[in-house]
């Protein structure tokens, strides 16, 4: 299996609703396009936006496998204002568990230049 790992971008939204919904059967949300609003507006829409710490989402030939958002976060230690990046909704196609895809994405989490690495609801 062939997997590129690439930004996240507001056309990805949908897909990635998609892909929560197959690998969250039993979360509860109105609608595909409600997800799908959540996604844009959390990752993309939020103040903290950083170009420099994206989501990320690991795409095969059968399209969207694989996503792990990233919120950046300015924060404030010993005096000094650090970047956090908090890393949410990582997810693989339950189709598609066979490669490393939570792995590379995990890996361009942590090669990202934050200073500070946190999870969100690990």
């Amino acid at each position: 299996m062939i997997l590129r790992i690439r930004e996240f971008a507001a056309q990805d939204a949908a897909p990635v609703a998609a892909l929560h919904a197959r690998a969250y059967p039993h979360s509860r949300w109105p609608s595909l396009g409600a997800r799908a609003a959540y996604f844009r507006e959390v990752l993309l829409q939020n103040p903290w936006v950083d170009p420099e710490l994206p989501s990320w989402v690991a795409e095969d030939r059968q399209g969207i496998a694989g996503f792990m958002g990233v919120i950046a976060r300015p924060m404030q230690l010993a005096g000094k204002t650090i970047r956090a990046a908090v890393a949410c909704q990582l997810m693989v196609d339950p189709d598609r568990r066979t490669g490393l895809a939570a792995l590379e994405l995990i890996r361009r989490y942590f090669a990202g230049p934050q200073d500070l690495c946190l999870a969100d609801g690990s």
